[in-house]
């Protein structure tokens, strides 16, 4: 079973009041499934061996330790379930 929080709303761990309340103002939380595209994110490579002008468009978030890694000269298969973004380093 997956529950999902309707846009607008949060799961909390409080038992008082109603059901239902609406969120007074946005902040991190957990009760969301990843296929909202509200929900993406940046993934932003900087530093000496970094190609600039590089998009990668849309990368999963499991591609994300892998390329971090390779960057820093690890090379562990362990990580992620894709190989890392290579096309980013000079």
């Amino acid at each position: 079973m997956a529950l999902e929080a309707p846009t607008g709303y949060a799961f909390s761990s409080g038992a008082a009041g109603d059901l239902l309340a609406k969120e007074e103002s946005t902040t991190g939380t957990h009760g969301y499934l990843p296929f909202r595209r509200e929900l993406e994110s940046s993934f932003i490579a900087w530093g000496p061996d970094i190609r600039s002008g590089v998009d990668l468009h849309t990368i999963r978030m499991t591609e994300i330790a892998p390329t971090i890694l390779k960057a820093l000269g690890i090379d562990d298969p362990k990580f992620g379930d894709r190989p890392p973004h290579t096309e980013i380093f000079k």
